[in-house]
């Protein structure tokens, strides 16, 4: 009995059908956490590798989810995201990993257990900081516009 092998262009095709259907797989079941979380998912432009991403918007939350690399194969990684002004974001970001095999609920279940509460925190601290650092803006702008066309003297 002889064993066929595959030549290069079958594996190229295997693997291009199989990134295919993990990145269908992958998206429907964000889609299907996100609606149970309540989240509008943020539809990607391209996901054509092994890392698909997809971003969930709930008011200010934003909440990524991810399959990570080809060598997280079988695992969701879960981050925020934070408003970007000033380049204010907390020093260790939430972040949880849960296992692909899951089902949309029980994913959905170990976000809002896990992650959302200290990304919440994290969410409000941040807000807080770029806060003060738009009021302290602000007060700077008013004193500028205040002693301009003044003559300072010492």
């Amino acid at each position: 009995m002889t064993q066929q092998t595959e030549t290069f262009e079958q594996s190229q095709e295997r693997d291009r059908k199989e990134r295919a259907n993990h990145t269908a797989e992958a998206l429907k079941k964000f889609r299907e956490v996100f609606k149970l979380l309540g989240y509008k998912p943020i539809e990607p432009k391209e996901n054509n590798n092994w890392n698909i991403q997809l971003l969930g918007i709930n008011g200010r939350e934003m909440i990524w989810l991810s399959t990570g690399e080809y060598r997280d194969k079988g695992r969701i990684w879960v981050r925020g995201d934070y408003p970007r002004k000033h380049d204010i974001y907390p020093n260790n970001r939430a972040e949880i990993s849960i296992s692909f095999e899951k089902t949309p609920l029980q994913i959905g279940n170990d976000i809002t257990r896990r992650f959302l509460p200290l990304y919440q925190v994290q969410l409000n601290e941040v807000q807080e900081k770029i806060d003060a650092r738009d009021s302290y803006n602000s007060e700077i702008e008013k004193v500028a516009t205040e002693i301009k066309g003044k003559k300072l003297t010492e």
